[in-house]
């Protein structure tokens, strides 16, 4: 954002960097033109308490933006308890786009976007999805990721098993992903409301 010339404040548990600060929205104070929960309301505790706390900070004709994953997705459904954007422990609470859409229209804001792909990881969600399926339930997700980063380790014959399957799964997670997407019941939602003038 400062790039292009605007003030910008990140919140982050942890962090070394200025701009970005260690606190909950409900202690945050001013007036804000824009605020931005890209896949973070799904780590709070709270998350509606967030968003309106977030509200709260709006500037007339402010905009929140929230992208998360669905929990009224087709993926949520078709791969239930192996459903990528469970992401246990941290993903703490998962919202469907219904509900989300709900609280926001309680706390007063107008819903002017809704997209089922622009949140991200739709594609990838199926593609995760359809390998853990396969005998052994591989992990895509674990196979893409550092050695150090890995929820378990893997050898490289299991790794090579993963990332084959991720590649010939391809085309049904992208016949997956626009079915739902067209059905509006994409693996994330984004949405964008403003608050009143």
């Amino acid at each position: 954002m400062a790039r292009i010339g605007r003030e910008a404040t990140g919140v982050e548990r942890e962090s070394a960097r200025p701009d970005v600060i260690d606190t909950g929205m409900g202690e945050i104070d001013g007036e804000w033109a824009g605020i931005v929960f890209w896949h973070s309301l799904e780590h709070l505790e709270e998350p509606g308490t967030a968003l309106a706390d977030a509200v709260g900070l709006l500037a007339p004709g402010g905009i929140l933006a929230i992208a998360l994953p669905n929990a009224d997705s087709l993926q949520a459904r078709v791969f239930g308890s192996r459903w990528f954007a469970l992401d246990p422990p941290r993903h703490l609470v998962h919202v469907g786009a219904s509900a989300l859409r709900a609280r926001l229209q309680e706390l007063g804001v107008k819903i002017e976007r809704v997209n089922f792909l622009r949140g991200g990881q739709v594609v990838f969600g199926w593609a995760d999805g359809i390998v853990g399926l396969l005998p052994g339930h591989p992990s895509l997700y674990d196979a893409i990721r550092r050695r150090g980063a890995r929820f378990q380790p893997l050898s490289a014959q299991r790794r090579l098993y993963a990332l084959a399957a991720g590649t010939l799964a391809l085309p049904l997670a992208l016949v997956g992903a626009a079915v739902e997407v067209a059905l509006r019941r994409g693996g994330t939602v984004y949405v964008e409301a403003r608050a009143a003038r």
